[in-house]
């Protein structure tokens, strides 16, 4: 059996829990050739979104300060969880979302939200004791491409979970530009957005849109970071961009 394949088993039988940086350090100390390496993040990274699709849990991090944060894909049952979610967020973090003034999410929004195929419409929430402390989506828009819309937690935001949901994100998207709407006063957003290399497009009345371009998958392997960490040390929050609903 190659070293590929067993890398797959035990990816699939869940004996992994590094990041796709340990193992690529792990593999270096055995002096394993990089195209080998690659083979083996491409490998981690696909059975990640195809239990993704399947609504299984992506990811878990562990905070400093305790409880530990679940990422999986929102599923329809979880329509309340993000109402609740969505008026506990503060003022602030609402308009960052939403890009201004909003009345409090009703059920009926919620549901909508929470109605998601994974073909045109994805979503992914972050949970901490139960309790829904972060969503994310990407919904297909006029032009065909993907509006991204992001919001944490008042206290768990600056932490990194706004990276992992991007990067999940970005991986759930392949080849297809991603667009998004963020205040001129969503600095945090802004360097979230092109430390993956989105790019600003227009200025309108305040709000700015930005893109990240198609790029292939062959030339995004060699100059982006691996796109998804299994365990990280210290999640964060990135409060909104878009109006994707």
């Amino acid at each position: 059996m190659g070293a590929a394949q067993a890398q797959q088993r035990r990816l699939q039988r869940g004996q992994w829990s590094r990041s796709p940086r340990a193992i690529a350090r792990r593999i270096d100390d055995s002096r394993i050739g990089t195209s080998t390496i690659c083979t083996m993040l491409i490998i981690f990274t696909s059975i990640i979104i195809t239990n993704m699709k399947a609504g299984s849990e992506v990811t878990r991090l562990e905070p400093p300060d305790g409880g530990q944060v679940t990422i999986r894909p929102l599923r329809t049952e979880d329509a309340t969880r993000l109402r609740d979610f969505y008026r506990g967020l503060s003022d602030h973090s609402l308009r960052m979302r939403f890009l201004g003034w909003v009345s409090p999410v009703s059920d009926e929004l919620a549901e909508k939200m929470a109605d998601l195929d994974f073909t045109s419409r994805y979503g992914f929430a972050a949970f901490q004791d139960g309790e829904l402390v972060a969503d994310c989506r990407l919904i297909t828009n006029e032009e065909g491409q993907f509006e991204l819309a992001i919001a944490a937690a008042d206290r768990l935001q600056g932490r990194r979970l706004g990276k992992v949901l991007l990067d999940l994100a970005l991986e759930a998207a392949g080849t297809r530009p991603v667009v998004a709407q963020v205040r001129y006063d969503n600095e945090r957003m802004v360097r979230l957005l092109r430390s993956r290399v989105f790019r600003r497009t227009r200025w309108e009345v305040g709000i700015m849109v930005f893109i990240r371009d198609v790029v292939p998958r062959e030339a995004g392997r060699t100059s982006r970071k691996p796109p998804v960490e299994v365990r990280a040390h210290a999640p964060s929050g990135a409060g909104g961009a878009s109006r994707a609903g």
